[in-house]
């Protein structure tokens, strides 16, 4: 409970700079073991929960999206204690599938650049490193309720 308060009040303190004219460019919300999590990280996950799922109240969504973040971060450095990696064509050919979709969705490459207002380069390492993630999340997993 103490390191839920703890988080809670380092991120509304990590707001409040932020509605006093400041901007913030990024900033550490939480580190669990050597994963990192970032406000942008917090962010795009706040924007995609409300495009799959509609606008919520805040109050409830940031601490919702804050615990699931902390709880893949505690999986991912696990994972890596107990040595489980994804390979990288696994990683590449979700990618190149993912990649596939979206530019199918939205009809072209460019329109795709377009809505995520990125290159496509940048488009493929954030979404590479994304699914590199939930690839090793499922993984661990998968490990933990292997065993019940």
């Amino acid at each position: 409970m103490k390191s839920f308060l703890l988080i809670s009040s380092l991120f509304f303190f990590v707001f409040s700079f932020a509605q006093n004219d400041k901007k913030i460019i990024d900033g550490v919300v939480a580190v669990v073991g050597n994963e990192v999590v970032f406000l942008s990280d917090l962010e795009e996950s706040i924007n995609q929960y409300e495009i799959q799922f509609g606008e919520m109240d805040s109050d409830e969504l940031v601490p919702q999206v804050l615990e699931e973040l902390l709880f893949q971060k505690l999986l991912i450095h696990h994972a890596a204690i107990d040595s489980m990696v994804i390979g990288d064509a696994e990683v590449m050919s979700n990618l190149n599938r993912r990649m596939d979709y979206l530019i199918s969705t939205l009809g072209s490459e460019r329109k795709v650049e377009k809505y995520f207002e990125k290159s496509l380069s940048k488009i493929k390492e954030t979404l590479e490193n994304s699914i590199r993630d939930q690839m090793t999340v499922q993984l661990m997993q998968q490990e933990i309720t292997s065993s019940i």
